[in-house]
């Protein structure tokens, strides 16, 4: 017989958060900017965006901010890549702005926070990217900014891609999401079998599940949602 080695998705040291993302880059600069500067002091961290533009505009910001960061995309030369890899190592740099470019062969455990400044394309590569932090064991912060024109964006980068727009669509609900513990979403996905008690409040919704539950209207949201399927749908055919 062979050996099956089985380990569960759940990382009970990752607290999963949402982040209303504001409309202006200025203002999503400072929610970054306080995160980094405030509750992440430091410490080590990566900031995930979905293209290259932003890995840079936003690297830049947030140095004239005097927040010690840098940025990491595919489309820069070896030996540019390897000296950021090597100052956010060193902790010269507390993080580093990069597309899903960086990953691989990332050897970091005491990273406590990834925010993805967009939201993912979908929950697995969701999963993966913000799996990055707390490879040691200790607690350690997923945090997501999101709002609905980011759904249009994402939704133009994979609508060719078959089944994208469905894994796009329960990134969003997850995103949407206020009801629910955002752990037991994950394992559901996975088609694991968790109860809330697993979560000991390491995700937002059951950390605030004392106070009064955040009413979100969908209404614009499900009609965005269709609006992409739909224009997805035709360009398919």
């Amino acid at each position: 017989g062979c050996l099956v080695i089985k380990s569960t998705f759940n990382r009970p040291n990752l607290y999963y958060k949402i982040l209303e993302k504001p409309t202006s880059q200025e203002d999503c600069l400072s929610i970054l900017e306080k995160l980094l500067k405030y509750r992440y002091r430091g410490a080590s961290g990566i900031i995930y965006t979905n293209s290259i533009k932003d890995s840079e505009d936003i690297a830049n910001g947030l140095k004239k901010r005097g927040l010690r960061v840098g940025y990491y995309h595919a489309t820069m030369e070896a030996k540019s890549r390897s000296d950021v890899h090597m100052k956010w190592h060193s902790k010269e740099y507390q993080a580093i702005v990069a597309t899903v470019a960086f990953g691989m062969g990332i050897d970091k455990p005491d990273v406590r926070f990834v925010i993805h400044h967009t939201i993912s394309k979908s929950i697995e590569n969701y999963y993966q990217e913000s799996g990055r932090a707390g490879r040691d064991g200790q607690r350690a912060e997923c945090v997501t900014l999101y709002r609905m024109q980011d759904i249009f964006k994402v939704s133009s980068m994979v609508f060719s891609s078959v089944g994208s727009m469905d894994h796009l669509y329960d990134m969003v609900k997850y995103c949407l999401n206020g009801s629910f513990c955002r752990r037991l979403l994950l394992a559901k996905h996975f088609d694991e079998d968790w109860g809330d008690s697993d979560c000991n409040k390491m995700c937002d919704v059951c950390a605030n599940s004392n106070t009064t539950t955040r009413e979100i209207n969908l209404e614009n949201h499900c009609k965005t949602i269709s609006y992409i399927i739909d224009n997805a749908s035709r360009q398919d055919t």
